[in-house]
């Protein structure tokens, strides 16, 4: 089974993925954060780091595109495809207000005949430019719908429409953001229905949940993990039947990480925030850690962070399900 690292903006960036693989390993791709296709079809800087063949050595890595004008998406796949890249992946899933609201991610979701017109557009701009030049395939992660999980089937029928090289179902609804659980009753639609067996993401947090999933959907080949991997780094690697994370490993992990981002943000207190948001979701890994979190949250000063970090290393337990 292929497992692939999710697409999550603010989190795994490049920086993440180079410390995430030497570390642990286990994934076998790494989808980006969001490319924005704007008009004029230029990168960020951001943007170029993202996908700088030289700041990912060694990774096998998926752009992800979020776009809602036809053009713009191939004008951007293109410039992706000079740097050698052979797949992008188109967003339909991202639910946050300030994309969906201009009809792009999860926004394109809420009316199916709009999405439709766009993705025939897409595929006559891909045509047109295939003539000239290499273009990359295209994947697609989408949710299950935008409102109500009477849209599932119709999705299905559109998306089959189209040869998109891979079909990636988080089956919640964009009103649903990321609150409730992932309903397998809507991904039971998308594997029944789907041209190819669609790839799943959403909610696998251990081996457990993973052999739930296979249980019920035997010939899924693909997962996609995203918080959960994010939770606990060695999950991918886990799934593999490798062993949990340790303490000396999630240390190695944070300092990478947190020389990277000072690297990055020379203002301690931006990095720090972004090391905070970690904390977070790695709490879970350790047993009784509240009074540390909680100094690690408060930390101001880099030296203060520090001997945070260290204490809770040094004085909290690794949970023996890892978290």
């Amino acid at each position: 089974m292929k497992l692939s690292f999710a697409p999550l903006e603010g989190i795994a960036d490049y920086t993440f993925r180079n410390a995430h693989k030497r570390i642990f390993g286990g994934a076998d791709d790494y989808y980006t954060p969001f490319i924005a296709a704007n008009p004029s079809c230029s990168l960020k800087e951001k943007e170029k780091r993202e996908v700088a063949p030289g700041l990912n050595p060694g990774i096998s890595l998926v752009p992800q595109i979020l776009a809602n004008r036809a053009y713009a998406f191939v004008s951007t796949a293109q410039r992706l495809a000079a740097l050698g890249y052979r797949e992008v992946n188109l967003n339909l899933g991202c639910p946050s207000p300030a994309v969906t609201a201009h009809g792009r991610g999860a926004g394109l979701l809420r009316d199916q005949d709009r999405l439709d017109r766009f993705l025939w557009e897409l595929f006559e701009e891909l045509a047109r430019a295939g003539r000239e030049g290499a273009v990359p395939a295209v994947s697609v992660k989408t949710r299950s719908g935008f409102a109500d999980r009477s849209e599932t089937e119709g999705l299905v029928r559109i998306l089959n429409r189209y040869p998109f090289s891979l079909v990636i179902v988080h089956p919640r609804l964009r009103t649903q953001l990321y609150a409730g659980s992932a309903d397998w009753d809507s991904f039971a639609v998308f594997y029944g229905n789907c041209k190819k067996k669609p790839a799943y993401n959403g909610d696998i947090r251990s081996p457990e949940d993973a052999g739930r999933l296979m249980a019920r959907f035997p010939g899924t080949e693909q997962i996609m993990i995203g918080r959960g991997a994010v939770a606990n780094p060695a999950l991918f690697r886990m799934l593999k039947g490798g062993r949990p994370p340790g303490t000396g490993e999630m240390s190695a992990f944070h300092d990478e990480l947190l020389s990277a981002r000072m690297a990055e943000i020379p203002l301690f207190e931006k990095a720090a925030g972004k090391m905070k948001e970690l904390w977070f979701y790695w709490s879970g890994l350790f047993e009784e850690p509240e009074p540390y979190i909680r100094r690690i949250r408060k930390a101001c000063t880099e030296e203060d962070y520090r001997a945070a970090v260290e204490a809770l290393f040094g004085e909290c337990t690794l949970k023996g399900d890892a978290g």
